[in-house]
């Protein structure tokens, strides 16, 4: 029975320490990868974070120019307003002369009708 009990000894003496090694081996695996994982994290991280950067600068540049444009196209709206004034000032002023003439027309007329009374 002793014999029994020193080779069952033995077995889980061996089975521990290969249980060990196998148990250990795989804590430094285990411990490997998770290295290699936040490694691999921090490079996603950081490419992540260029890209945004980039995007970010490229809308900034973008909307410079957009701000542009709008500025330029207001100064254009503010030259065709300006323009649009004097035509409706020049027109305002043929509107005078119009009423004018349409007087004088209207005096021309009163006078022919008058010449007309005199020798008819």
């Amino acid at each position: 029975m002793t014999d029994r009990i020193d080779d069952l000894r033995t077995m889980v003496l061996e089975f521990r320490s290969s249980v060990s090694e196998e148990l250990s081996t795989t804590n430094r695996r285990i411990d490997e990868l998770a290295d290699e994982i936040r490694t691999r994290l921090a490079t996603s991280e950081t490419a992540i974070l260029n890209a945004i950067r980039d995007l970010v600068r490229e809308m900034d540049r973008r909307f410079g120019e957009v701000d542009r444009r709008f500025v330029d196209v207001d100064h254009r709206f503010q030259d065709v307003d300006q323009r649009f004034d004097a035509i409706d000032q020049r027109l305002d002023g043929l509107d005078q002369r119009l009423d004018a003439m349409d007087l004088r027309f209207d005096g021309v007329d009163r006078r022919l009708d008058e010449l007309r009374a005199e020798g008819g």
